[in-house]
């Protein structure tokens, strides 16, 4: 089962999306299922900090929440694994942002790997950029993580900026 981690919609928190996955070359049902769905689908920038960071942001017709990736190390948006979760979430009406945590580069320099903090940094400013986003608008937030992507999710789902009350 996948477990959506909450940025701040305790009655989301517990939810659970199951189901079998299987591996990522056995298509031919998926494929099917998808056509029968409209998506919006779009190739995206996410600015800051003076980078741009190549994405990808898919929304079904009427989702009501979206689900940021954050990949391992040696991995990107394009990983066959991380889009074969994106569609099963897609399949279920979730939306998904894949982007790569990482330019070019900063891949290229092991310590950037494996700089969580960083990396939750970067997933960070990415939900930022999504929820300026007009089609993004209200949509509950999730990450999904694998290897220090699942670090650096859990480190920004934990990001208490996005939940704190203004005091008066």
């Amino acid at each position: 089962a996948l477990q959506i981690l909450n940025t701040g919609m305790n009655e989301w928190s517990d939810q659970r999306i199951t189901g079998t996955v299987q591996s990522p070359h056995r298509h031919r049902k998926r494929e099917k299922m998808e056509k029968s769905k409209n998506y919006s689908k779009r190739e995206v920038l996410i600015g800051g900090n003076h980078i741009q960071l190549p994405g990808i942001l898919t929304l079904p017709e009427g989702a009501r929440a979206i689900v940021l990736f954050a990949h391992g190390s040696g991995s990107g948006r394009s990983s066959p694994r991380n889009q074969f979760v994106a569609d099963i979430l897609h399949e279920r009406g979730i939306g998904t942002l894949l982007f790569d945590l990482l330019s070019p580069d900063e891949a290229e320099n092991r310590s950037y790997v494996f700089a969580i903090d960083f990396l939750a940094d970067r997933l960070l400013n990415a939900k930022r950029w999504m929820e300026q986003q007009p089609e993004c608008s209200g949509l509950k937030i999730g990450y999904f993580g694998a290897s220090t992507g699942a670090a650096a999710a859990l480190l920004a789902a934990s990001d208490r900026k996005s939940t704190r009350l203004n005091s008066s």
